[in-house]
C-alpha cells in the first residue's frame, strides 16, 4: 500500500497528535490535561492544521476548519485517559484551557494558511516562519520588554506565570487575549474574500486592543504599571512605587530604609553597584501583583529588562527584599542581553548567600544537619547535589528547597573562601576552572569538608532542614497547580478573620467543617475566633476533643486564653508553660508573648484581646481602652507595657512603642523573674533605630548582644543591627 494511501487510512493527524500525547505522557507536569499540555498541544496543531489547510489534499477554508476541529478530539481524548496514571485534580480547569487554547490556535493557523495560501508563492514556508515568529518573538517582546512574567499567544496560548506559583493566575486579559487571536482570523478572512471595508474595520479594532494593551491585561507596559499605584518615593539609589494606603508615613520611612542599607550592604560585599537608579513595585499585596504582573506567590527580580527592578509584596518585604536585589547587583557582571549567569544554581545561589541573618538556621546549618541526619544515604549527597543544581535541568529538577539551599551554602563558601572577584567571573563565564583554577567537583569537595567539620548551633537546624527538604517539587506533587476548593474556602476564611469579619469567617468554617470534619485546621480556626462573648462554648468543644498527648503549641495557646478569659488561672498557666516547652530556645518574641501573659493571667480582659484574631488596629484600640480603667499589679502592668509597645512597634508606631518598652526594661531591674522578656531591648533597639535616635539605639544594641551572647544566630542578627546603626550615622 503506498504512503498516500496509508495517510488516507489512518490520518497525518492521528500519527502526529499520537506521538505527541505519548511524549508528553513521559514528562511531569505535562502528563496531565492542563495549562502546560494545552499550551503543547496548541503549539502542534497550528502547525499542523496550516500546513494541512495548505497541503494537495487540503480543501476550503471551512472544510479545514471542521476537519482540523475533528482531529482535536484525539489529543483530548488522549490526555483525559492518562489521569488513569497521572491523577488530575483539575481536570475541568486543564480542559478549559485546552478549548480555550487549541480550537482558537486551530482557527487562527486556517485562516491565515487560507490566505497565504491564496496568496503568496510557497504558502507553506511562510506559515512556519509566522508561526515559529509569532512563538518565539511575541513571549521575547512580553516577558523580555516588560515589567511582567505571562504571556499570551497565538500559537500556543501563553503562559500564565512563574514555574513556582503552586497557583495558577487566570487573569482577564488571557480571555481577552483569545478574543484578539479570533479577530485576526477574521481579518484573515476578509482579506481572502477581499472585504475591504471589514477589513478596515478590524485592522482599527485589533489596533485599539493594541493601543489598550494595559488596561485590557493583554500586556503589562512599565509606564502603565507605575500609573497603577498610588505612591512614589525617590531616594539616592531607588525609585520605589507603594500604595499609600497600605504604609504609614513611619512605615514608609523604614521601608526606605531597608531599601538604601541593603543597598550599601551589597555593594560593600560584592564590589559592584547598579549602573542606574532601581525601580522597586512593593505591591499591597499578592492579588494586586498577581493581577498586573501574572507572578502570585513569587517575587521576582527580572535582570534582562532594560530598568533594574524588584517586585515584591508588602507582606514580605521585609524576608525576601534583600534577596531580590541580589539578583539587581548580580546583573552588573552577568552575560550580555540577559544579564545573567548561564547557571542558574549560581544565579539563585548568589542571592541566597547574600541573604541577611534573620535569627534562623543558615544554609551551612541546615545542609550540614541535613546530612549528618541522614549520614549521607539520602538520596542527593551534598556534593553531587550542589554540581547538578548548577545546570538549569538540574535545578528546576530537583526540590525548590534543596537547590535553593545547597547552592546558597556554596556560593557563600566560594565567597568566603576565595573574595567576591573570583566569583563575579566564575558567574560571567560560568566556567569554575578559569577563575578558581580548580574543577567545580574539587571545590564542592572543599565545600563539603567544611560542612563535615561545622559546628551547627542553632537548635532549630535539624527539624527545619528536614520539614524544608521535604517538600516536593512540582514535578513530584500528584496534582501541580491545584489548590483544593475546601483550601481556598479555607484561606477566604482566614483572610475574613484577619479583617476582623469573625461572624462571617465562623459561618464559613461551619460549612466546611460540616464538609469535611477531619480538617483539624479548620476547626482550630473556628475555635480561635470563638474565645469572646456567647461563643466560647465552641472552643471548649474543641478542646474537649483534643488530649493533652496531641496538642501542639497552638492548642496550647488556645487552651491558656479559654482557661484565662474563664478565670481558670491554675489551668491557663498550666497550659502556657506548655507553650514553652513545645517553643524553640530560638522562638524569642514568642517566648517573650507567652511569658507576658503569665503574668497577666489575673486581667483576663487583656488575654482576651490578645487572644482575639483580627486587624492590628483593633487591638491596640481596644488595649488602649482597657489600659485607662484597668488596675494593675507591677508584675501586670509591666507584661502589659509590653504587649501594647510591641504592638505599637508592629504597627511602626515607635514613638509610641519606645517609652512603654523602656518601661518594662527599666522595671526589670527588680524583677528578675521577667528574664523571658529580655527581647524588649531587641524592639527598644528597633524602635529607638526607627525614631532615629542612633546614640541610644546603639545603647540598646550593646545591651541586648550581651543578653544574647550564648546565642550564635541571635548575635549575628545584632550585629547586623550593630552594622546598620553605624551606616545610617555615616
Amino acid at each position: 500500500m503506498k504512503y498516500t494511501s496509508l495517510g488516507r487510512i489512518v490520518g497525518v493527524e492521528s500519527v502526529v497528535y499520537g506521538v505527541l500525547c505519548l511524549g508528553l505522557w513521559l514528562v511531569p507536569v505535562f502528563d496531565r490535561l492542563h495549562v502546560e499540555s494545552a499550551a503543547a498541544i496548541s503549539f502542534v496543531a497550528f502547525f499542523l492544521a496550516g500546513l494541512r489547510t495548505i497541503s494537495p489534499a487540503g480543501s476550503t477554508f471551512s472544510k479545514s476548519l471542521v476537519r482540523q476541529f475533528s482531529w482535536l478530539a484525539l489529543p483530548l481524548g488522549l490526555m483525559t485517559l492518562s489521569a488513569v496514571w497521572a491523577p488530575n485534580c483539575d481536570y475541568f480547569r486543564g480542559l478549559g484551557f485546552f478549548i480555550l487554547f487549541a480550537p482558537i490556535s486551530v482557527v487562527f493557523s486556517v485562516s491565515l494558511a487560507s490566505l497565504l495560501k491564496d496568496r503568496v508563492a510557497r504558502p507553506a514556508l511562510w506559515l512556519v516562519l509566522i508561526g515559529v515568529g509569532i512563538a518565539v518573538f511575541s513571549p521575547m517582546f512580553d516577558i523580555g520588554l516588560h515589567p511582567q512574567f505571562y504571556t499570551y499567544n497565538h500559537v500556543f496560548g501563553g503562559i500564565l506565570g512563574p514555574i513556582y506559583d503552586v497557583e495558577l493566575v487566570v487573569r482577564p486579559g488571557l480571555f481577552v487575549f483569545r478574543g484578539l487571536t479570533l479577530l485576526w482570523s477574521l481579518l484573515f478572512l476578509c482579506l481572502l474574500k477581499r472585504r475591504t471595508v471589514w477589513a478596515l474595520v478590524l485592522v482599527l479594532s485589533i489596533g485599539s486592543v493594541y493601543v489598550w494593551s494595559g488596561p485590557l491585561g493583554i500586556n503589562t507596559p512599565s509606564r502603565y504599571l507605575k500609573g497603577s499605584f498610588s505612591g512614589v518615593a525617590t531616594t539616592d539609589h531607588f525609585e520605589v512605587f507603594f500604595d499609600e494606603e497600605s504604609l504609614s508615613e513611619s512605615s514608609l520611612a523604614r521601608l526606605l530604609d531597608e531599601h538604601e542599607f541593603r543597598y550599601a550592604e551589597l555593594t560593600r560585599k560584592l564590589g559592584v553597584e547598579p549602573s542606574s537608579r532601581v525601580v522597586s513595585y512593593v505591591y499591597p499585596d499578592v492579588e494586586a501583583r498577581a493581577r498586573m504582573t501574572g507572578a502570585r506567590y513569587t517575587s521576582v527580580a527580572p535582570v534582562w529588562l532594560a530598568d533594574p527592578q524588584v517586585h515584591v509584596t508588602m507582606d514580605s518585604f521585609y524576608g525576601v527584599f534583600a534577596h531580590e536585589l541580589a539578583h539587581v547587583f548580580s546583573r552588573e557582571f552577568g552575560l550580555p542581553v540577559i544579564r545573567a549567569s548561564t547557571s542558574i544554581g549560581l544565579v539563585e545561589g548568589l542571592a541566597v548567600a547574600l541573604e541577611p541573618p534573620d535569627g534562623r538556621p543558615t544554609p551551612h546549618e541546615l545542609v550540614a544537619a541535613y546530612e549528618r541526619s541522614t549520614k549521607g544515604d539520602s538520596v542527593w549527597t551534598v556534593g553531587l547535589r550542589v554540581t547538578e543544581s548548577l545546570s538549569a535541568l538540574g535545578f528546576w529538577g530537583g526540590r525548590g528547597a534543596v537547590s535553593y539551599t545547597t547552592t546558597g551554602s556554596f556560593v557563600h563558601f566560594l565567597l568566603e573562601e576565595y573574595g567576591a572577584d573570583a566569583f563575579r567571573e566564575a558567574y560571567r563565564a560560568g566556567s569554575f576552572s578559569d577563575a578558581y583554577q580548580k574543577s567545580v567537583g574539587e571545590l564542592a569537595q572543599e565545600w563539603q569538608n567544611m560542612l563535615l567539620h561545622l559546628t551547627v548551633d542553632h537548635p532549630d537546624a535539624g527539624s527545619r532542614a528536614a520539614r524544608q527538604f521535604s517538600i516536593l517539587s512540582l514535578f513530584e506533587t500528584t496534582c501541580p497547580h491545584y489548590t483544593p476548593p475546601d483550601v481556598r474556602a479555607a484561606l477566604r476564611a482566614a483572610r475574613l478573620t484577619e479583617e476582623g469579619r469573625h461572624e462571617e469567617a465562623r459561618a464559613q468554617l461551619g460549612q466546611l467543617i460540616e464538609g469535611d470534619p477531619a480538617f483539624e485546621m479548620l476547626t482550630l480556626l473556628r475555635a480561635e475566633i470563638s474565645l469572646e462573648g456567647d461563643h466560647l462554648p465552641d472552643a471548649a468543644r474543641y478542646l474537649s476533643s483534643r488530649p493533652d498527648s496531641i496538642r501542639n503549641s497552638r492548642e496550647w495557646l488556645l487552651s491558656g486564653h479559654y482557661a484565662a478569659i474563664t478565670r481558670n488561672e491554675k489551668e491557663a498557666s498550666a497550659s502556657f508553660a506548655e507553650v514553652q516547652e513545645l517553643l524553640s530556645r530560638s522562638a524569642h518574641r514568642s517566648r517573650a508573648a507567652v511569658a507576658a501573659r503569665l503574668l497577666l493571667l489575673g486581667q483576663p480582659g487583656t488575654i482576651e484581646i490578645l487572644a482575639r484574631p483580627g486587624p492590628l488596629s483593633d487591638r491596640i484600640e481596644s488595649l488602649e481602652a482597657l489600659r485607662l480603667t484597668a488596675e494593675f499589679s507591677p508584675d501586670e502592668s509591666r507584661a502589659f507595657n509590653y504587649v501594647l509597645g510591641s504592638a505599637y512597634f508592629e504597627s511602626d508606631r515607635f514613638e509610641a512603642a519606645l517609652p512603654l518598652i523602656e518601661s518594662v526594661l527599666i522595671a526589670r531591674k527588680d524583677a528578675p523573674d521577667s528574664s523571658n522578656l529580655d527581647y524588649a531591648t531587641f524592639l527598644a533597639m528597633q524602635s529607638a533605630y526607627g525614631l532615629r535616635d542612633l546614640p541610644r539605639a546603639d545603647a540598646f544594641a550593646s545591651a541586648v548582644a550581651v543578653l544574647y551572647a550564648d546565642d550564635p544566630a541571635m548575635s549575628e542578627l545584632i550585629n547586623n543591627w550593630k552594622e546598620r546603626i553605624t551606616w545610617r550615622n555615616r
